[in-house]
């Protein structure tokens, strides 16, 4: 194969990966609106609609489960393309449906196959030569879609109710399901390229355990200020369509942070990458206790940028440790645990409406995990990820 031929070949792959990524975390772009069309359209409590979506996003999770025990024995192929199928036919239903029966049955049914979806992208990313960098593009891909979704879903729901919105996911899910019928790689059950796996015992070490709670410290502090980003834009005296920019802005910042992080693969090492993230998404979140305007757009920008990019270098490092998706399918699981535990611990943070609390014991929190990733980060030589982390069967 010629050089550019491979590269060609690359291309392919990574447009692959991110269109079915963005079919992956559809519904979660839409879910504010969705909530919101589930009372207008189909009559419902706010209460029963906000637990039909989180039924669909367990569901997501219970895949993401079975991904981090199983994936390394899935036809990756096989299994994203009929996923993909099934997350088209189900969406497509939910478009014509008055049954809350049956869209709660279709709900259940899109988030499982989003699980599995999600679950082989996964792993192939961490089949390929430079997982940081594919993490970082999948990342910015991701913000880009949600400020679409953010920009678009008003209209379609003024328009169309409840149809459009669910056409336009099956649409998505439809687009990837073509680009993955044509170019996604046709793994078998085993990596085929040269690089660590672990065993389950190798997945328990004391190393990958501290950078899983880095992780979830992490998520859960995102989890935290996301669920109560709104009220402290209010705090900082903006109305809701100034808060509704920032936010905008937000998810053009997370898709810079996913473009920063793929820029810097391999001229950053991760544990430098990791660090810094940490510490600059900490003071970025705490710059929100001055509580502007001003305050709010610059923590909501740099808490988006330095988040992502740590996120990216941390399921690129867990690629690296396992090619076999087990592991980093076990990150993003503890990520979205991370993301349903947060605004529940914010809530006992919160004292007489204050949000100073919540935002002082969440940057403290994010600057104080590096005390548990830092000593873990500093055992592996740049180049050699995997050192020191137990069996790798």
């Amino acid at each position: 194969m010629t050089t550019e031929e491979s590269g060609v070949n690359e291309l392919r792959s990574i447009v692959t990966l991110v269109a079915l990524s963005v079919a992956g975390v559809a519904y979660w772009n839409a879910m504010p609106f969705l909530v919101g069309g589930f009372v207008d359209d189909f009559g419902w409590s706010p209460e029963l609609a906000g637990q039909i979506s989180s039924l669909q996003l367990f569901a997501t999770m219970g895949m993401l489960w079975v991904a981090a025990i199983t994936v390394h024995r899935w036809n990756l192929r096989t299994t994203v393309l009929s996923a993909a199928l099934v997350a088209v036919l189900s969406d497509f239903l939910a478009a014509w449906l008055e049954s809350t029966t049956l869209m709660i049955v279709t709900r259940v049914v899109t988030g499982l196959a989003a699980g599995v979806i999600l679950g082989a992208v996964y792993a192939a990313i961490s089949r390929v030569e430079r997982p940081t960098r594919v993490y970082g593009i999948v990342m910015a891909s991701m913000s880009a879609s949600g400020l679409i979704w953010f920009l678009g879903m008003p209209a379609l729901l003024e328009y169309s109710g409840m149809t459009g919105p669910f056409l336009g996911i099956a649409a998505v899910s439809l687009v990837a399901l073509v680009i993955a019928l044509a170019w996604f790689p046709r793994y078998g059950r085993q990596p085929d390229v040269p690089a660590a796996q672990l065993g389950l015992l190798g997945m328990l070490t004391v190393p990958v355990l501290l950078l899983a709670l880095g992780l979830l410290v992490q998520s859960t502090v995102a989890g935290a200020y996301w669920a109560y980003w709104e009220r402290i834009g209010v705090d900082s005296g903006l109305g809701p369509w100034g808060i509704a920019l920032v936010l905008s802005v937000g998810a053009v910042s997370g898709m810079l942070g996913g473009a920063l992080a793929a820029w810097m693969d391999g001229k950053v090492g991760d544990a430098a990458a990791l660090i810094g993230g940490f510490s600059i998404m900490g003071l970025g979140y705490a710059v929100a206790l001055f509580y502007t305007p001003a305050a709010y757009v610059a923590a909501t920008v740099v808490s988006y940028v330095a988040g992502n990019v740590a996120l990216t270098f941390f399921f690129g490092l867990f690629a690296k440790v396992d090619a076999s998706g087990r592991l980093v399918n076990a990150a993003n699981l503890l990520f979205y645990a991370g993301g349903a535990v947060g605004p529940a611990a914010a809530s006992l943070m919160l004292v007489q409406g204050s949000y100073s609390p919540m935002i002082y014991g969440g940057s403290l929190a994010l600057l104080a995990s590096l005390l548990v990733i830092v000593p873990v980060l500093k055992r592996w030589a740049p180049g050699e990820p995997a050192v020191g982390l137990g069996d790798h069967a």
